[in-house]
């Protein structure tokens, strides 16, 4: 991920740093990406939407994508209300956890691909966050039984814990 001529774009390589190429970019924001189990799609969060209109220069807040890293298309998820970030795939790539305000405190969400049902996953009143906005928040373990996450715990805003998740919060197969 990085910007050229101030624009986000998104980027592939090899992990010697060599093949370097765009794969995506352009006018929205490109942010928070996590590769399929499988290795053919790539999420991400966006302000690729109807709240955004680059002319008037409004910038809708941040939804969970999907980049086809073969054909390229992207598709933003449904019901992706309030501002979402930090996506993680579930196991088989079947379902995304992420964070989202959609309901005034940032909290851990599960989206069904299938269906597009989203079931919430925490109720912290403190919220989850990075230490700054743009900080990844959350971390989903590979086989999608545990999940670390951070938040804040006093009011100075000066500590974050982190956790994992409860056999409450587990994620359905």
């Amino acid at each position: 991920m990085g910007l050229k001529a101030g624009l986000s774009r998104l980027y592939l390589c090899n992990v010697d740093g060599s093949a370097l190429r765009e794969v995506f970019g352009g006018m929205y924001a490109v942010r928070d990406p996590a590769w399929s189990p499988d290795g053919g799609r790539i999420l991400f969060s966006t302000d690729e939407g109807p709240a955004t209109d680059l002319k008037k220069l409004i910038f809708g807040k941040l939804s969970i994508a999907i980049l086809d890293v073969g054909t390229g298309n992207v598709t933003v998820l449904p019901n992706q209300h309030g501002a979402n970030i930090s996506p993680q795939w579930g196991p088989g790539g079947t379902s995304v956890v992420f964070v989202s305000d959609r309901f005034g405190i940032p909290n851990i969400f599960r989206q069904d691909l299938a269906t597009g049902d989203v079931v919430r996953l925490s109720n912290l009143l403190s919220g989850i966050s990075g230490i700054v906005p743009e900080s990844p928040c959350i971390s989903l373990s590979r086989d999608g039984k545990r999940l670390v996450f951070s938040a804040f715990t006093r009011g100075d805003g000066t500590s974050t814990r982190s956790g994992t998740s409860r056999n409450s919060w587990r994620l359905p197969p």
